[in-house]
Formats: structure tokens, sequence, C-alpha cells
């Protein structure tokens, strides 16, 4: 399926050049408040689906894993005192290639990926929302959207980290570990939980942008680099991919939008003379909305 990254020219050429995408920090988002919206509502599903779940013979487990959501929570409230940023990096696609809208936010060029290229490439990719390092996915927009992300996130969380418990508990009996040590254990799994959390409801929009058809690539890993924008200094992380998996430029509304398509082709041209670019095929069109100058 194809998928687009809207963008400006400098942005453009930086992935086609690096073969590379900036995951921004999630913190710096357009509305980070979807975020948080996302975050606090898989919080309270999570809580309730354990509580229907649960056995008599489950309940120690129960408290165990609420316990460690109140950790999780508490983990978020201490990073925020202490302005240190929990890693989680966002890019954002559409299912349009040509949508005024999007032309009109971010930029004049929509890059087309392929998405199957693209997931192929994630590092450790895996289908669950636990131990990977990259997701891709579609936006939930509608309840039934928002439901079954939580369905996939809460059912991960209690075959991963809800059978890790016991482990833990056996490991300290064995070992004689000391309370500190099965704290720090302890307070791992409510990190790797917050992150898992995060990653989730990053997928978790507001249904009044549904008709930008959303995908987004989510990362909880990789070195962090530092870009300035506006007054602010953004963290990003960086994410290869394989330069055959972009497959169109659509030149969006523009005044110069011949030229511009005659410099891309210009650029791919020159490309497709270096090493491991020869077999590189990408369909470089105009946007069929009309610029009007304001």
């Amino acid at each position: 399926m194809p998928i687009f990254h809207y963008t400006n020219a400098a942005s453009m050429l930086s992935i086609i050049e690096s073969s590379s995408l900036r995951l921004t920090h999630y913190k710096f988002l357009n509305d980070e408040s979807e975020m948080n919206e996302g975050l606090a509502l898989i919080t309270k599903e999570f809580i309730r689906v354990l509580k229907q779940v649960s056995t008599k013979e489950d309940g120690e487990k129960l408290e165990q894993l609420i316990g460690l959501i109140d950790n999780a929570n508490h983990f978020l409230e201490k990073v925020d005192e202490k302005d240190e940023l929990t890693g989680v990096y966002v890019i954002s696609f559409s299912k349009a290639g040509d949508m005024l809208s999007q032309w009109r936010a971010y930029g004049d060029y929509a890059i087309e990926f392929d998405e199957s290229v693209l997931e192929k490439s994630l590092p450790s990719y895996k289908s669950s929302i636990i131990n990977h390092r990259a997701l891709i996915g579609s936006c939930a927009y509608t309840d039934e959207e928002v439901r079954e992300k939580l369905r996939d996130c809460i059912s991960a969380v209690i075959s991963n980290i809800g059978y890790r418990i016991p482990n833990i508990e056996k490991e300290t009996s064995e070992t004689s570990e000391t309370s500190e040590t099965s704290e720090t254990s302890n307070k791992s799994l409510s990190i790797s939980l917050v992150h898992n959390l995060i990653m989730t409801s990053c997928f978790i929009k507001n249904p009044g942008f549904n008709e930008e058809s959303e995908v987004r690539v989510v990362t909880d890993d990789g070195e962090r680099f530092f870009r300035a924008r506006n007054r602010l200094i953004v963290p990003y992380t960086e994410l290869h991919i394989p330069i055959e998996s972009i497959k169109g430029i659509v030149v969006g509304p523009q005044k110069d939008q011949l030229l511009a398509i005659k410099s891309i082709n210009t650029l791919f041209k020159d490309l497709k003379e270096k090493d491991g670019y020869q077999n590189l095929d990408v369909d470089i069109r105009a946007s069929k909305i009309p610029f009007r100058s304001i």
C-alpha cells in the first residue's frame, strides 16, 4: 500500500540523499494533548480489562500488574518533574497522496513510500507491541479502532509483562535478592510498560482528523540527536530505510511546479549513476490541485 510523507524541499532532499527518516520526539508533536488523552484512555481501559479477566487464582498477579501501572504513572510524573524525556519518537504519513489540507500544513512535496517495504526494513519488527524497536501502523480514529488498539496493547502486556512477574519472584527467592534489587526489577518493568503504553497511545487520534488517514512509524530505540525548530531544541532519532522504498514524489500546488518537477527528475537521473541507485524507479508527478496565490 502506498503511503505519503508530506514535507518541504530541504527535508525531502535530506531523506533521499541520506536514505533515512527523522522521527521526532512524541512530546514535540503538533498536538501533544492527543497523545496524553490516548495514554490516559489506555491506562484506564487496561485496569478495567485486567479486573474483568482476573480470576481468584490470578488475584495476586492482578494486584502486581496494577501496581506496575501505578508505578508507570508515577514514573511519568517523576520524568516530567525532572524535565527528562522518555525516548519515544514518531514520524507521520498519510494514505492520501494529494490532499489540500496536507499541502497547507506540511509542505510542497509528498514522498510516496511502499508501506510493506518500510515495514520489512524496521529493526527487530514484531507484530506485538512488546519487545520491539519500531512499529508501523494506521492511526485509530473511531471508537472501534481505538478499542482494537487497546485490546492489542492489553493482550500483549498481559502475556509478556504479566508472566514475567512470577519469574522475578522465583529469582528473588532462589538468589536471595535484596528488596532493593527486587525494586529495581519492578522499576525496569514499569519503564518497559511506560514505553509500550506511550507507543500505543501514539496511534490514537482525535476523530476530527480522520480525513488525514494517518499512518505512523513509532520507535523507542535509536541514537538521539537535536535540531533547532523555531524557539525549541527538538530531540529526534534517525531510521535508515531502503532507498527502494521510495516509489514516487508528488509535487504540490506551487508557482514553480513544472520547474520543481524538472529539478527532481534531474536529481534522480544523477542518483541512478551511483552505486545502489541503479534500479531506482520513482514516479515524479504533479498534484492535481490547482495553485492559487494569495
